[in-house]
């Protein structure tokens, strides 16, 4: 089982396995394996649902994450590639326009320093 997805803010990867006995469940992101935080749960759902919720997701929570299950006749691996989207932001300034006083000839040089997400157009 493999996909690829951007994660919402509040977001749970899950998986239906079926199968009967299912004994172990190997949560991994970029090959090392997750334990579950107070941010970080585990879902294990009859019918077979096992998930990871992730309840406030970050650019570094993006990875390669895999799950695999076993039991006495097999073991079975899912994985997906997880994208975090940057939240919307308002444009600001890191750093503003500065006064300057410049000599008549020479070259001026006027900066700022502007974040926000889409990136902002600067215009002057």
């Amino acid at each position: 089982m493999g996909s690829e997805g951007n994660v919402a803010l509040n977001s749970m990867l899950k998986s239906i396995f079926v199968g009967l006995l299912l004994h172990i469940v190997y949560r991994f992101k970029d090959g090392h394996p997750i334990r579950p935080t107070p941010a970080v749960n585990f879902v294990n759902q009859p019918g077979g649902i096992i998930g990871l919720h992730i309840d406030s997701v970050r650019p570094e929570d993006a990875g390669n994450y895999t799950v695999t299950v076993n039991n006495k006749l097999g073991d079975l691996t899912g994985a997906a590639k997880v994208t975090v989207d940057a939240r919307e932001k308002k444009p600001s300034f890191q750093a503003g326009l500065q006064p300057s006083t410049v000599v008549e000839g020479f070259p001026a040089k006027l900066e700022v320093k502007v974040v926000g997400h889409p990136p902002p157009a600067l215009k002057w």
